[in-house]
């Protein structure tokens, strides 16, 4: 079985770890350094994240025409950029 990209990052922090306590401060400050590249690709490899965050763009989408349509109801006036919105 080939190890996920996941798997591979965690057993790379894992080793990380173990080499700290062997080394002075120095060393253990640049160790602590790769530690949170390997976190942030780790947190890459999480889709779940995208998903959401792609989510968030949408609702945000959302509440931005309804923004608009509830000022276009109070003033009158369309924002032009909001002519050509589907649904508006």
């Amino acid at each position: 079985m080939q190890p996920s990209e996941s798997r591979l990052i965690n057993s790379i922090s894992d080793s990380l770890a173990d080499l700290a306590s062997g080394l002075g401060e120095k060393q253990q400050a640049v160790l602590f350094n790769v530690q949170i590249a390997l976190t942030e690709l780790l947190l890459r490899t999480d889709k779940a994240y995208f998903i959401a965050r792609f989510e968030q763009g949408l609702a945000l989408v959302d509440e931005g025409v309804a923004l608009a349509k509830a000022q276009a109801a109070i003033t009158g006036n369309v924002p032009s950029e909001m002519l050509n919105r589907p649904g508006f």
